[in-house]
């Protein structure tokens, strides 16, 4: 934030340089509070005036950035050239920095640029301080959120095109559940193994492997003509995501430390929300559209594919920006000598420090709960809401999401800094906003499900996602909190693991609320989701008292 703050106050510098942490954070912070304005503005001035406010820090800023890496800021006159211009620029923003050049001395990855009129940087702005990470950890964050942006549209969107799917290719309600199952089953399966793989290996390859097996399988999607085709190609995309969520948890646990990792893990996360509502947006808007003519024949391709090839481009393009730009950090925090040593362990060696904490059990327990309110909410919630008020598919992806995506976003960020903040006066700080975010659950899934008016059922989906963000946000800092340090993909991994059992329950609520047997509604599913949220806080409740403090790898001492 305090990038995105000096950036404003040094709008009429446009001769200073600026590293790419804090250029890049900037257009972070940008672009969030334009998502969250849109959301919470739709049709009004609003965006207009908060682009045209900080047209002038966004120029200033980056004339500096491009000084930082000996260019003029006259090249920003690229932009007028569509797309290539900006493809351009987005490479040179993305330069490492040049040493003490024309435009100034260089400056370190947190310090502010300094007027090359000074003879060092201004001593106002204070070197990073290490406790809280490795100077470009901002940067590396930008990265990895954008690139979970990406994984999350290309495993969700196929909830928000799923009618005109389900009707073209003649599935029943319990095959439609079984597309969750064959991507979630694969998903976690395999974490098992691939979660020791960025314990050991290049998480910058396993990354750019991962996203580049889940563009081809979900390209495969917008091809398929049936039902087997399309779960064969649901389960590729399942193993082709599985490696990506552990090498992420690792690289945060890295370049964060327990200082700040929820609120490093709060901002990542919004890129969750971010994500679910552009799939919403997009998903329904292509699927909405008449089938597209392919040139002089007569073939058409249907809404729903169009999506998916339109979700597989996002991805090569994002796979290109891996390429060039991210870099593999160092480890940290491995001690010789102490666990599994600074190098790690063998495969058994590391499964079993980590499965051996009692803490770390019930933490998976909560989560494969957490796993069966969630996938239900995620795949079945569009069309609870399509159903309930006779909307659009495109009305009934932006209302599934918006409220949930604006509420997750303040969950996501509430919940980081408060956790971080709790977690620096108890052990069991962390644990406790969970235990808080699942009584919150409770009333929301009661809302959702118990009411056919707009209104009331928005709120119950605010008070969802707040809940939900406060939770997911600080899972990974639990879990990093009672692991070995040289475990925590793996750790992940095992998270996931836990979270594939709740893959079956789609299909049996399709099965269920299938026409030919009726046994329950939709409406029902959300009620009797509320009572795993109980379960929930009661576990947690357990694992602060009983095993914790045993348990306990952080920096505190004593509660």
């Amino acid at each position: 934030m305090e990038d995105f703050i000096d950036a404003i106050k040094k709008c009429t510098d446009f001769h200073g340089r600026a590293t790419r942490t804090q250029y890049w954070m900037f257009v972070l912070l940008y672009v969030f509070f334009l998502v969250v304005i849109k959301v919470i503005a739709i049709g009004s001035a609003l965006v207009a005036i908060y682009t045209l406010a900080l047209l002038i820090p966004t120029i200033s800023i980056g004339a500096r950035r491009l000084h930082d890496t000996g260019r003029s800021g006259w090249w920003q006159l690229l932009l007028l050239i569509p797309l290539v211009g900006t493809v351009i620029l987005i490479v040179f923003y993305a330069t490492k920095s040049q040493g003490d050049n024309q435009y100034g001395p260089q400056v370190s990855a947190s310090s502010a640029a300094p007027d090359p009129s000074y003879a060092a940087p201004d001593p106002s702005y204070a070197a990073p301080d290490p406790s809280y990470g490795t100077p470009d950890r901002w940067f590396v964050l930008v990265f990895l959120a954008v690139n979970y942006a990406v994984l999350i549209m290309q495993r969700n969107g196929i909830a928000f095109v799923l009618v005109p799917l389900k009707a073209d290719l003649a599935l029943s309600d319990a095959q439609t559940g079984w597309l969750q199952t064959a991507f979630l089953v694969p998903y976690g399966a395999s974490q098992l193994f691939v979660g020791y793989l960025s314990d050991r290996f290049t998480r910058r390859n396993v990354l750019m492997a991962s996203l580049a097996a889940s563009l081809l399988s979900l390209a495969g999607m917008g091809l398929v003509s049936s039902f087997n085709g399309l779960v064969a190609m649901r389960i590729i995309l399942g193993f082709a995501q599985a490696a990506s969520v552990p090498a992420i948890a690792s690289v945060m646990g890295d370049v964060f430390t327990a200082k700040s990792r929820s609120t490093a893990v709060a901002l990542y996360f919004c890129s969750y929300s971010i994500s679910m509502y552009f799939a919403g947006w997009a998903g329904g808007t292509i699927a909405d559209m008449p089938p597209l003519e392919l040139g002089d024949t007569s073939a058409t391709l249907a809404g729903w594919r169009t999506a998916f090839f339109t979700f597989s481009t996002i991805g090569l393009a994002w796979l290109g920006c891996m390429a060039f730009f991210f870099r593999e950090p160092q480890r940290a925090e491995r001690q010789q000598g102490t666990g599994l040593g600074k190098e790690g362990g063998s495969f058994g060696q590391t499964i079993l420090s980590v499965v051996s904490v009692p803490s770390f059990m019930m933490i998976a327990l909560v989560f494969l709960l957490y796993c069966i309110v969630n996938n239900v909410r995620e795949f079945w919630l569009p069309r609870y809401t399509l159903e309930t008020f006779g909307m659009s598919l495109e009305e009934a992806g932006v209302f599934s999401t918006q409220s949930i995506m604006f509420s997750t976003i303040v969950g996501n960020l509430i919940g980081g800094l408060w956790a971080d903040w709790w977690a620096a006066k108890f052990r069991s700080g962390r644990l406790m906003v969970q235990a808080i975010a699942m009584l919150i659950w409770i009333p929301a899934l009661v809302a959702i499900g118990s009411t056919a008016n707009k209104d009331f059922m928005n709120y119950g989906m605010i008070a969802w996602g707040f809940a939900f963000g406060v939770y997911s946000v600080n899972l990974w800092t639990t879990t990093f909190d009672v692991v070995d340090p040289a475990a925590r993909a793996t750790a992940t991994g095992l998270l996931n693991v836990f979270g594939m059992v709740a893959s079956f329950v789609s299909p049996l609520i399709g099965y269920g609320i299938d026409p030919a047997r009726q046994w329950y509604g939709l409406a029902d599913v959300f009620n009797y989701l509320s009572v795993l949220s109980a379960v929930c806080f009661v576990f947690i409740a357990l694992t602060i008292l009983l095993f914790l403090k045993r348990d306990y790898r952080g920096p505190l001492e004593c509660d």
